[in-house]
């Protein structure tokens, strides 16, 4: 059964040096998210990319880019 809502799906893992995000209770690979301040969640992709995001706006999309992350080895 899907949650009602994304806020129980996503939560950022730390404060560490590398901050782990899990979806559902599984930890997203490459992905690490840093809170900032201002309710802001720093999104990083494999070390290379970059986001920006208020912590409304993660709930929506770090679900999404998980999925993608999953099926993108085969």
């Amino acid at each position: 059964m899907m949650p009602d809502s994304h806020e129980e799906r996503v939560e950022p893992h730390g404060p560490y040096q590398d901050c782990r995000v899990t979806v559902d209770g599984w930890v997203v690979s490459y992905l690490e998210g840093m809170p900032v301040n201002g309710g802001r969640i720093d999104l990083a992709l494999d070390g290379r990319y970059g986001l920006l995001l208020t912590v409304e706006e993660a709930q929506w999309i770090v679900p999404f880019i998980a999925d993608a992350i999953a099926i993108a080895p085969g």
